[in-house]
């Protein structure tokens, strides 16, 4: 009887000792548990504040872009390479060390001391928009986004090319109309209709002076239809007598006049330098190849390039610079209408033009927009002339930089006008220069007296009566107003190396 109540008491022991193992176990596990719950919930705050992070840097992104389409890339100086040299440059997208700060938060606070709900943003050049021999410009934007007590910044980095709207950058008229009595510098000018009269060397008509700074090459007229040195087109003045469909080079298809052997027409026609020699090889672009040259009529013999030497101007050529039929498409045309309705600009009287844009200047926006839409303007636009605005209907003083004879640049707001289903009457100031492109798809640019516009035009119908003068330099094209600038994303990445713990 003793041994069986000792050997009771032993399995009574083993039992409390499972027991007591099998609660560690579960008190271990439960542990593991909590511990596991815990850095669950902490690594999930992580990433909710690491998706956060890399939204505002998302944010950043798009903030340049708009900078960008307000203002173009003029302002932009900081080389991508080496960023550490823009350290003194102005506070802003041009300076890494003191980037431009764009808050995040409802309270727009971000960025100050305490809150961190922002982006740090700024623009490396990589190849800077540069015509003619650069007409795509590459930049990276650079933004550090960071949001919320998160453990950590996000580095990103797009990269942008920017290139103009396509449409035929210079003066364009679809007709030409007047008497003309025009100066063209440093651009040219494109139609379908006849130029008439044309100077040349001597006496009044259209004239051009030195090298278009966009295409990099003699500044010239371009028309599919005639040139004339008579008034109302005269056939005895025609510049050139040629076959722009014959493959045999011709004597005919050369004006041989010094003012006159830029200039490109439906008269002309293949030259060499045998036949026609003072219109052959008359110019060498940049990228080293000649001008006058163009699309080979059929059974031509190309040159490496795919183009030929050649006077003559067709419809393809006139395709080859960017022609559409209202000169930008019909969604680039609502982009303009959406960025003046943002801006306050779209349909005002004439009267609040000035007002208007000085609050765009102000608030930093170096390319505003005026968009009228004379089907739906009301009393603003005339049913008989259309609009008419002048330079003193804008702020004084402003948009009014005169051409660069020295190549040095001054900051240059440019305002972007488009005259929808109407004609457009400017009145220039006589003696000064308007900065500022024009496009009027649907009516005519008439000049209300003397004005001289530095920029670009594309209208339906162009008034080249009275004395005025077109002209195009290079910083006016460094300051390509942002409204008409394509901005294309190519790259996107995460900068690992950059990361700030």
């Amino acid at each position: 009887m003793i041994r069986i109540f000792l050997r009771r008491r032993d399995d009574e022991g083993v039992a409390l000792i499972t027991a007591i193992m099998v609660m560690l176990v579960l008190l271990a596990f439960g542990s593991t548990v909590a511990v596991l719950g815990v850095n669950n919930l902490r690594n999930s705050s992580s990433d909710r504040a690491a998706n956060s992070s890399l939204g505002a840097g998302d944010a950043g992104i798009a903030s340049a872009i708009e900078y960008l389409r307000s203002n173009g890339v003029g302002g932009l100086t900081c080389a991508d390479a080496s960023p550490s040299a823009c350290s003194t440059n102005p506070a802003g997208y041009s300076n890494p060390s003191n980037p431009k700060k764009v808050p995040l938060d409802s309270a727009g606070v971000g960025c100050n001391a305490g809150n961190n709900n922002c982006a740090k943003v700024w623009i490396g050049v990589v190849q800077a928009f540069a015509p003619p021999l650069y007409k795509t410009g590459t930049y990276n934007i650079h933004s550090e986004g960071v949001y919320g007590p998160g453990p950590s910044a996000r580095q990103l980095v797009a990269t942008v090319q920017v290139t103009p709207d396509t449409y035929p950058i210079g003066v364009f008229g679809r007709s030409v109309s007047g008497n003309g009595g025009t100066a063209v510098y440093t651009e040219s000018l494109f139609t379908t209709g006849c130029v008439s009269p044309i100077e040349t060397g001597s006496g009044n008509g259209t004239r051009f002076v030195g090298t278009d700074n966009y295409w990099g090459q003699p500044a010239a007229a371009h028309t599919t239809n005639h040139i004339s040195s008579t008034t109302n087109c005269g056939a005895n003045g025609y510049i050139a007598h040629g076959n722009p469909n014959s493959s045999n080079p011709s004597n005919n298809n050369c004006p041989n006049n010094t003012a006159l052997n830029g200039s490109q027409s439906g008269d002309g026609g293949l030259v060499s330098s045998t036949v026609g020699a003072a219109c052959f090889h008359t110019y060498t672009r940049a990228d080293g190849s000649f001008y006058p040259d163009g699309v080979c009529p059929q059974n031509a013999t190309p040159r490496s390039d795919g183009l030929c030497d050649t006077t003559a101007f067709t419809t393809a050529d006139l395709n080859r610079y960017g022609y559409r039929p209202r000169g930008l498409t019909g969604e680039q045309y609502n982009g303009l209408k959406t960025r003046a309705q943002s801006q306050g600009t779209y349909n005002i009287p004439v009267g609040n033009i000035s007002a208007a844009i000085s609050s765009l200047l102000a608030a930093g926006v170096n390319s505003p927009v005026l968009y009228y839409d004379c089907s739906n303007a009301g009393s603003i636009c005339s049913s008989s002339s259309g609009l008419s605005i002048r330079q003193s209907d804008f702020p004084a003083n402003t948009f009014a930089l005169p051409p660069s004879t020295n190549g040095t640049c001054s900051p240059m707001p440019i305002v972007t006008v488009v005259v929808e289903h109407g004609d457009l009457t400017f009145q220039g100031g006589n003696n000064t220069w308007f900065d500022g492109a024009f496009f009027v798809p649907d009516g005519s640019f008439n000049g209300n007296g003397g004005y001289q516009i530095l920029g670009t035009l594309f209208s339906n119908n162009l008034d080249l009566g009275g004395t005025q003068a077109f002209a195009l330099d290079s910083c006016w094209l460094t300051a390509f107003p942002g409204a008409v600038l394509s901005v294309k994303q190519t790259k996107f990445r995460e900068d690992d190396a950059a990361d700030v713990p």
